[in-house]
């Protein structure tokens, strides 16, 4: 009888589906840990473990106590902020993979930036703030290092943007570090430098300290003070210059940290005065990057490349759009995030994606009954659609239409809802379309739900919205959802007054 043999995998999310799939296909059973006892790819795994992912030694002590030890090739994870739990279960059972100093420098960004600073690789400057840290303290090192606003508070040790803030205030400060902290798992914010520039992530693959190849990805980020993608285009707008030039950078950046054998994923910033790292992972990435729109778009199966690095096998070596043995892919890529004003959900509205020629990935992040947020990480948006195509604007342009098409209609009496429709002034949500906010009249602006300005006017009627003054002021002002909220609640002659100070409201400050 034929036993099987085994790969290790950290994480049972949405992410980790690709790794899970490629492993089978190169002939491995999986052993798959996950915190989340309902994670949703733990009915794909052969054996699963519902087991915190920074608890490695719970994950060693279950395989060990299973009799897995034996029949272990290899350990791995993608999307997830875990490389340390991988490099010290690696490191225990003899298995390929990363350092567990490597990993760790690439999981705290204190580390990093040290690493970065002594080794001379352009990254923010940066200072440090406990538990036991004072504001006072911090604005002394800020005046020391010279590093003026405005600056970037984040956690040392998190990943999804989480807890993450621009601040533009000494006032401001002390409340985004403790936010920071709250995300933290060691209770640390790092402030830092802000960088003004594009942002790029890239995915790379490292054998035997080569890189065997990287993409480059723009990314999209919006909604200040936080730092939101909304979304992400393969290839790039830079041109084979600035890539050369980035790549260069990012390439000391993993030889900086020591990262041989394995992913390194990077956010990296384009700005004047030329390439700066944001940080390097040793991990492929999240965001439907490395599972759906890298290979989609440059035919690399870099999941399965990854896999083979991790079991110490001789890796496929690739060049992005020229494959041997690979049908090659479309050529370019685009992912868009559904952004939702904030409410309840009362229905879903979701168009037939097959009336978008090259949409080919629809994942929807809610539910029916599901309270929504503006989100202020990377983890609070409603949705995700992956488009194809031959040039990066066409791809772009498929997603945002696709985007544009779904509707979450929300609860007219849910008082998150009612609360932001009554004070226009809040910045919780940003203006949907300023410039016709603001006196402009031009149809064709795209608010941050996708859709233009007449595009909304026109859903808004096909869903059963009038367009008299209040309800125009307020699809500018907050978007469509929240016009809807106001048809809604106007059904309602018992609202009337409600309705009356709005209007009162919305007029005098925007007409």
């Amino acid at each position: 009888m034929i036993q099987a043999k085994y790969l290790l995998i950290l994480g049972a999310g949405t992410m980790q589906g690709p790794a899970i799939r490629e492993a089978a296909s190169l002939g491995f059973s999986t052993i798959v840990c996950d915190g989340n006892p309902d994670a949703p790819m733990r009915t794909e795994a052969d054996v699963f473990f519902p087991i915190d992912l920074k608890d490695f030694d719970a994950i060693i002590t279950a395989i060990e106590s299973e009799g897995l030890v034996p029949r272990l090739y290899g350990v791995f994870t993608a999307g997830t902020d875990f490389s340390y739990s991988v490099a010290r279960i690696a490191q225990h059972f003899g298995l390929p993979g990363i350092p567990p100093e490597v990993a760790h420098a690439a999981s705290n960004k204190a580390v990093m930036r040290q690493i970065f600073r002594e080794s001379g690789v352009p990254s923010p400057r940066f200072i440090l703030a406990g538990l036991d840290t004072s504001t006072g303290s911090v604005h002394k090192a800020l005046d020391a290092a010279g590093m003026p606003l405005p600056l970037v508070v984040k956690p040392v040790d998190n990943m999804g943007a989480r807890g993450v803030i621009t601040v533009s205030s000494l006032n401001d400060l002390g409340p985004a570090i403790q936010e920071a902290q709250r995300y933290s798992r060691s209770q640390t914010a790092i402030i830092e430098d802000h960088i003004q520039g594009a942002e790029y992530s890239i995915d790379a693959l490292y054998h035997q300290g080569e890189c065997i190849t990287a993409v480059i990805a723009r990314r999209h980020i919006c909604f200040p003070p936080y730092s939101i993608e909304v979304g992400h285009t393969i290839p790039s707008d830079l041109n084979a210059d600035q890539e050369h030039h980035m790549l260069e950078i990012f390439h000391r950046g993993v030889a900086a940290l020591g990262i041989k054998n394995g992913a390194a994923k990077g956010d990296v910033f384009f700005t004047d005065r030329g390439p700066v790292i944001g940080e390097i992972a040793a991990r492929l990435s999240g965001g439907y990057m490395s599972g759906w729109t890298l290979p989609g778009a440059t035919g690399i199966p870099i999941t399965r490349i990854a896999l083979q690095i991790s079991l110490g096998t001789q890796p496929l070596r690739v060049t992005p759009w020229e494959l041997e043995g690979y049908h090659g892919g479309s050529g370019a890529s685009a992912e868009r995030a559904v952004i939702s004003f904030p409410g309840t959900i009362q229905e879903l509205f979701i168009p037939d994606f097959s009336q978008f020629p090259g949409v080919k990935y629809w994942f929807p992040r809610v539910s029916q009954g599901d309270f929504v947020r503006f989100p202020q990480n990377n983890v609070e948006k409603a949705g995700n659609i992956i488009a194809f195509s031959a040039t990066p604007l066409e791809a772009e342009a498929v997603a945002r239409n696709a985007v544009a098409a779904v509707l979450l209609r929300l609860n007219p009496d849910n008082p998150v809802s009612r609360d932001l429709i009554d004070n226009p002034a809040l910045e919780t949500v940003p203006p949907a379309y300023p410039e016709n906010l603001h006196g402009n009249h031009d149809p064709s602006e795209v608010s941050w739900d996708g859709r233009t300005l007449e595009e909304a006017q026109a859903m808004l009627h096909r869903y059963g919205g009038a367009l008299d003054r209040l309800t125009s002021l307020v699809l500018r002002r907050y978007g469509l959802q929240a016009a809807l909220i106001v048809t809604d609640i106007g059904r309602d002659s018992r609202e009337q007054e409600l309705l009356n100070r709005w209007e009162e409201r919305y007029c005098e400050a925007y007409t």
